[in-house]
């Protein structure tokens, strides 16, 4: 049966066992889902102004303001609204997951004040050289990317949106970003850095296991 939690209301489904960094973790009764091994080994303890105070591993403790189960609750109503607004780029731009994680990736670069070339798709998308080429060609094809001369580089070039699906993606990012904003001019600047720490250091987890002190 899905387990129920007390403190939000949530369902949270059933899941095979997960592991951590090659280690087989057995889950207890109603934390069979697979975030909860993260949960179980890092223990976030949002405590105060948002900060990460401690890690344990005991799972039978339950004093902490955030329970495992509220935790991955979170996690996967987190899961689920980004893969529905990942779901609205795709369908806005007409391009496949794969293609709509290099114009993300672009985007973001560019809101940063950052160039991409193709070895930093590469870097971060961990494909080769020829496949990301072979991506970009086709997203230019398609009218989303355009290559600018680098000038340091004659021989590079750097990779842009073009105007017109820069344009097209910020419309559809329009009330997504109005609603982070508000959410964010509502934080100090202390706790926004604690809650990006919170953030990193659970999709640290998630990606590689829990990471050491």
């Amino acid at each position: 049966m899905p387990a129920t939690s007390k403190r939000t209301g949530a369902i949270v489904s059933s899941a095979p066992n997960a592991s951590i960094s090659g280690s087989a973790t057995t889950t207890p009764s109603g934390l069979d889902h697979p975030h909860c091994a993260m949960v179980r080994v890092l223990r976030i303890r949002l405590q105060g102004e948002g900060g990460v105070t401690s890690r344990t591993t005991d799972t039978h403790r339950r004093d902490d303001h955030v329970s495992e189960i509220d935790l991955t609750a979170a996690l996967t109503r987190l899961e689920a609204a980004m893969g529905a607004l990942r779901g609205r780029l795709r369908e806005r731009l007409s391009v496949s997951g794969s293609d709509l994680t290099v114009l993300q990736f672009v985007a973001r670069a560019a809101a940063a004040e950052r160039r991409v070339r193709v070895k930093d798709l590469v870097s971060h998308l961990g494909l080769t050289g020829p496949a990301i080429t072979g991506t970009v060609d086709r997203l230019e094809r398609a009218g989303h990317l355009c290559r600018v001369p680098n000038p340091d580089d004659g021989r590079s070039r750097f990779i842009e949106l073009t105007p017109e699906t820069q344009r097209a993606y910020a419309v559809a990012m329009d009330s997504t970003n109005e609603h982070l904003h508000e959410l964010l001019s509502s934080f100090s600047e202390r706790e926004s850095d604690r809650y990006v720490r919170v953030i990193d250091r659970v999709v640290e987890a998630l990606e590689h296991g829990a990471p050491t002190p």
